[in-house]
């Protein structure tokens, strides 16, 4: 194959012109139904198109041939046509094309593509004519045609290029210093690296242009990069690994593009306001997720041999094979990965001379199980039962050496195996033959890691495998009986071998157990109940039955891939079960499996990045905990509430821009500077404070004398809305609020009173959202305005007044409320969004209606007394209310109103009961102005979630607890007293009532005097129950929400 050519074919107008007969004739041909082909012939008949030239549309014009371009069918039925080519030339003997040998097999390569690309492989400059006339017939069929003078003719030998006779006009052979673009990659026949990477910095200075000049946050380029650097320099990588000196000066690029906007890697003046470590972190860590390129391309290269060495099918194995370069230049040797179960090492690993070598090597040490804890001990406590037992039995007869292993059984190697089995799973014996002798890292007796390279040195060579040195099989108990395999047999294999085993036995034990070299195949269904059968794969990866004899199952084609054997297997289980993972199969995957318990052996990149960059993150979240302590120095509430601000929280902060983003996580890490250049100090700037010299960022944030006017007009708008905390450090710099403003919530619920119940119960926790979105959007831009006037002092040509900087604060609260307010879903009614976004803006001062007055106080408080009980019958219960007038200070009371009602449906629950009973009291309440209230009651449950503002779990219970927790915040509900059954007695006996009465009744003050009797049983509780309350209340009088439980 010295004269072997790779043509790079290129058809003029590949989607335009296809025959649209012609692809409809090869969906049919290759086995489509009828209702796909016709369907899809629908979606082309008819087409019609025209043209818009200088603002003017063209006559509408039909399209007979072509498919769409943009239409996500149009690739895959694009794909279609051309295997109808592909086909005929892997069918035309006259077209050899090129071998590629392994052991595993042989492949002819003659034709290969992706999407419109198609390259076609010769061994010699005779079979380019054959190729040219299957274009041609191809062409006559199909209608594309192949463009000749755009199809490149590129050498595989470089030095064969002066031998080559001349071919078919205009195809010549490409020059040995010339490349071509294929696939998005220059290609000829001796690739240049380094103009490779060269092409793709220029490429992408071109796409980051517009990048570099808009401005953009350090978050926001980070993003960019993933997004547009890290895909293509990892497709490029793909095909031209790259260097150690490539990938530093790339790292460079990526580094100064985030922190300075310039993708060069020239030094740049300035340095990163955050460390690698903790700007590499992931942003749920509290990082800028910048990307690291040696970390992707050594994911990228342990993924791409990963999958392949499980998925891949025959083909695919031999092509990877000989891409590893492993063995002679005729036939490659068959690459096996022998996954590590040693702890894994604790540097980060390095790139080696190509990603195919790196992917190997790292699957080798990440592909596996993680390690028990302890594996070492546990291998070395094993071994000390050699010392006291007495060594393994080791007689050789021969070639065969016989093993007596009854000295490791007993309750030591039950728990290892044991621990090892609720770890892993099954082991799997059939995958022990393939490991890999010199990739192997196993434990010695005394727990130190044993290289096989060296210790075993006389049978290990690179490849070897466990089945190209020894055979064993199992005979009585404990006894192995093992054949050497080697030519030559000399005294110092006999050692090899048998230390070899010794350390086998100590780190597998499972060994000792009888098992089959025909490996079953392992798979796993859903049913229970399901009768598991045996089924196996023999040489030729054709499935048979394992049991009761080994027969062929079926006259099936030979099980190529991973992926085909899961389709056998569901053919051989049948409809009644559904198959969902079938463990790897020895002679079909690369990597060895040798447990089968839950996880997946096909490990995600992310995992990979995990396992490769843990030291790193470890460094990185080491960091960050030691900058966030410099808060706990300052003031541990700040240090509290920034501890709970995470990038999710500040990009959820409706109204905050990027740059604000930025500096309240700068914030949080401590990463920033309280340097004064004025005074070339790390001084404070503003009036008053230029004699404290060194000040730290909680002088600047909250303790300087301009964080306290401007904090002042931030929390004057919310205690005016009833906001009432004892400290409001830390609710500012969590930007979170504990508890909401209670009359802001007054406000708001006296408007969602007038609702229609469905309009009501529809509004969920929209209000509650509102009010939070405000606080975090206005403690935000408090933070943002203390900075902002610190460093205007830095600029002679700043207004550095406090009357300017105040002003500006009040204009950003402003506006930022009116934003927060008016981020309310889109199926709620805009009036009424509006409307509550006008309540809440104006009680806080920005804008919108004038608040509501509440009406005056007096010497009474109101009571509200609720309580529910259960029916005899299934799905039905009923409440009581009662709403007392009570004198604060003589303790007399009046009965305002008494009812008790009974609800059935077929989800009712008793907290759904209390919540319609308390539902209509409140109502009561609002409509004769008994405000402010209380509510007491003894359903623990229903109370604390409208205590707590938290909504019950189960949707059908949520409409009616937000219109009772509305109607509450309308009330003005000032405490939520929780009491045991026998302290609510008057309310239980309503309930009570209205089970034996069967029918709802309501009394009114002036109706309670005509209904002694009724009311008889239930008047001689209330006097307890007020009184109980009363003293309750009173312990707890400072607080406005109670929860007393007695």
């Amino acid at each position: 194959m010295a004269k072997a050519l790779a043509l790079l074919l290129d058809f003029c107008k590949a989607y335009d012109s296809v025959d649209r007969a012609f692809l409809y004739d090869v969906l049919r041909w290759l086995g489509c139904p009828v209702e796909y082909v016709s369907a899809l012939q629908a979606l082309h008949d008819g087409t019609q198109v025209r043209f818009l030239a200088n603002g003017y549309h063209s006559r509408w014009a039909k399209v007979t041939c072509g498919i769409r371009q943009g239409c996500p069918l149009a690739p895959l039925l694009f794909l279609f046509v051309l295997e109808a080519l592909y086909r005929r030339i892997d069918a035309d003997s006259r077209v050899q094309g090129i071998l590629l040998k392994s052991e595993a097999g042989m492949v002819q390569l003659k034709i290969g593509g992706y999407a419109d690309d198609s390259a076609s492989y010769v061994r010699s400059e005779r079979e380019v004519g054959f190729i040219l006339n299957i274009t041609g017939e191809f062409a006559l069929a199909s209608g594309l045609r192949l463009d000749e003078g755009k199809t490149l003719v590129i050498a595989l030998n470089a030095d064969a290029i002066p031998d080559i006779a001349a071919l078919p006009a205009p195809l010549q052979v490409q020059p040995v210093t010339k490349l071509s673009r294929y696939l998005g990659i220059p290609v000829g026949s001796v690739p240049d690296l380094e103009y490779t990477w060269q092409l793709a910095r220029a490429q992408l200075v071109t796409r980051l242009a517009l990048a570099t000049r808009k401005i953009m946050t350090a978050d926001q380029r980070s993003m960019v990069v993933t997004a547009v650097v890290i895909p293509k320099l990892l497709y490029i990588g793909r095909h031209q690994w790259p260097t150690k000196t490539q990938i530093e000066a790339f790292q460079r690029m990526i580094n100064n593009f985030i922190w300075h906007a310039r993708f060069t890697a020239d030094t740049v003046e300035g340095r990163a306001w955050l460390s690698k470590q903790v700007a590499g972190l992931p942003r749920k860590d509290g990082g800028l997720a910048i990307p690291n390129l040696k970390l992707e391309l050594l994911a990228h290269a342990a993924v791409t041999v990963n999958t392949w060495a499980l998925e891949a099918d025959t083909s695919m194995q031999i092509v990877g094979d000989v891409v590893s370069g492993a063995g002679t230049a005729t036939k490659a040797q068959a690459l096996y990965i022998t996954p590590r179960h040693t702890p894994r090492p604790t540097q980060t690993p390095r790139l080696t001379e190509s990603l195919w070598v790196t992917g190997v090597t790292l699957c080798n040490v990440y592909g596996g199980v993680v390690a028990v804890t302890d594996k070492a001990d546990m291998v070395v406590a094993l071994g000390c039962l050699l010392l006291f037992r007495g060594p393994l039995g080791l007689q050789w007869r021969g070639r065969r050496l016989i093993i007596d292993a009854a000295v490791l059984r007993g309750s030591l190697w039950n728990t290892y195996t044991n621990t090892e089995a609720a770890q892993y799973g099954v082991f799997c014996t059939e995958w022990m033959p393939y490991l890999v002798l010199s990739d192997l890292k196993l434990f010695s007796e005394t727990g130190k890691i044993v290289n096989p390279r060296t210790r075993f040195w006389s049978i290990c060579s690179p490849g070897v495998q466990l089945k190209d040195i020894l055979h064993w099989k199992w005979a009585h108990e404990d006894r192995l009986v093992v054949t050497a395999l080697g030519v030559i047999l000399t005294k110092t294999m006999q050692r090899h071998i048998g230390y070899l085993l010794q350390l086998l036995l100590l780190n597998f034990p499972q060994m000792l157990q009888p098992g089959s070299h025909h490996g079953d195949i392992r798979y796993f269904t859903r049913e229970e109940g399901h009768t598991t059968i045996r089924r196996g794969l023999n040489s030729d990866r054709q499935l048979v039955t394992l049991s009761p004899v080994l027969t062929k199952a079926s006259e099936e084609p030979p099980v190529t891939s991973h992926r085909s054997l899961m389709n056998s297997m569901q053919r051989a289980v049948g409809t009644g079960a559904t198959v969902t993972r079938v463990h790897p199969h020895p002679r079909l995957a690369r990597m060895a499996c040798l447990w089968i318990g839950t996880r997946a052996w096909k490990t995600p990149r992310k995992a990979y990045k995990a396992q490769i960059g843990a030291k790193t993150r470890a460094m990185g979240l080491a960091d960050s905990n030691t900058r966030q302590a410099r808060w706990e120095v300052m003031s541990t509430v700040a240090a509290a509430g920034l501890k709970t601000l995470t990038w999710r929280r500040l990009r959820r902060i409706v109204g905050l821009n990027p740059w604000g983003e930025q500096l309240l996580l700068r914030v949080k890490l401590h990463a920033i500077s309280t340097y004064n250049p004025v005074t070339a100090g790390l001084g404070c700037p503003h009036q008053g404070c230029e004699r404290i010299g060194r000040v730290d960022l909680y002088h600047v944030f909250w303790d300087c004398a301009a964080a306290r006017t401007l904090r002042e007009i931030f929390l004057v708008r919310w205690t005016a809305a009833g906001l009432r905390l004892a400290s409001f450090e830390e609710a500012i710099f969590a930007l979170a609020l504990p508890s909401l403003p209670t009359k802001l919530l007054q406000f708001t619920g006296q408007f969602v009173a007038t609702l229609p119940d469905e309009q009501a119960a529809a509004l969920g926790g929209v209000v509650d959202r509102m009010i939070e979105n405000c606080w975090s959007i206005g403690a935000a831009l408090y933070l943002l305005s203390v900075w902002r006037w610190r460093v205007a002092h830095f600029d002679v040509l700043n207004d550095v007044t406090a009357a300017y900087h105040t002003a500006g604060l009040r204009q950003r609260l402003h506006y930022g409320f009116a934003d927060a307010t008016r981020d309310y879903p889109e199926d709620l009614p805009p009036l009424i969004g509006s409307r509550l976004s006008s309540i809440i803006c104006g009680a806080l001062g920005a804008g919108g209606d004038a608040s509501p007055n509440p009406p005056p106080g007096g010497s009474h408080t109101y009571l509200i007394l609720v309580a529910g009980t259960r029916c005899d019958q299934t799905r039905r219960c009923s409440s009581g209310i009662i709403i007392l007038r009570i004198h604060t200070g003589s303790g007399n009371y009046r009965v305002l109103m008494a009812r008790h009602k009974t609800y059935a449906g077929a989800k009712v629950t008793l907290s759904q009961g209390v919540h319609l009973g308390l539902l209509r009291g409140l109502r009561q309440s609002i409509n004769n102005h008994w405000v402010p209230a209380h509510v007491m009651g003894d359903h623990a449950v229903a109370l604390r979630h409208l205590l707590t503002r938290t909504p019950p779990r189960a949707t059908h219970l949520q409409g009616d607890y937000w219109k009772t927790r509305r109607l509450a915040d309308a009330a003005d509900v000032r405490s939520w007293m929780i009491q045991h059954r026998e302290h609510n007695s008057a309310a239980q006996a309503l309930a009570r009532m209205a089970q034996k009465a069967g029918h709802d009744m309501e009394w009114r003050e002036h109706e309670l005097l005509n209904s002694k009797q009724r009311w008889e049983g239930v008047k001689g509780y209330v006097c307890q129950d007020v009184k109980l309350w009363l003293q309750e209340h009173a312990k707890s009088i400072d607080s406005e929400i109670v929860e007393a439980t007695v």
